[in-house]
């Protein structure tokens, strides 16, 4: 049986919770999983911009990464070289806006940008790795995403 909270006569609430500790630490790891794929649909500002984190973004700045590192090691470019010119596009924004920058303005860009993933990531592994922790129902249930 859930959690239930039940209303005494003389106005007490008390709680019943028959859940096991593993039912309580999947629920909210549930709960963790589900903020943690809210933040990462809102984007990740950086450098005045909110850029996309689906699997593809961050795949299509890790290819752009190895492009700019390969033309400055070949001399194709150098950090001051337009982005737009090394890539035949310029960077999108979550919004659809399109961003033109240096070689090396995109790489200091996608730099930040993984770390802001990496972030996001560490938070939610320190909240995965405090409800398999918690010894109670009440522990699990009080590990919270904005902690």
């Amino acid at each position: 049986m859930p959690k239930e909270t039940i209303k005494l006569l003389d106005g007490t609430e008390i709680v019943r919770d028959d859940r096991t500790l593993a039912e309580a630490q999947a629920q909210a790891r549930e709960r963790i999983a589900i903020y943690y794929a809210d933040d990462l649909a809102d984007g990740v500002e950086v450098g005045g911009l909110t850029l996309g984190t689906t699997a593809e973004d961050q795949q299509q700045f890790g290819h752009g990464m190895t492009l700019a590192n390969s033309a400055l090691q070949l001399q194709l470019c150098t950090l001051q070289t337009p982005a737009s010119q090394l890539f035949g596009r310029t960077v999108s924004d979550i919004n659809g806006g399109q961003h033109d920058m240096t070689v090396g303005e995109y790489m200091a860009m996608a730099i930040a940008y993984a770390q802001a993933i990496g972030a996001l990531q560490a938070k939610r592994n320190t909240k995965l790795a405090a409800i398999d922790a918690t010894q109670t129902n009440e522990a699990a249930d009080a590990v919270e995403w904005s902690d």
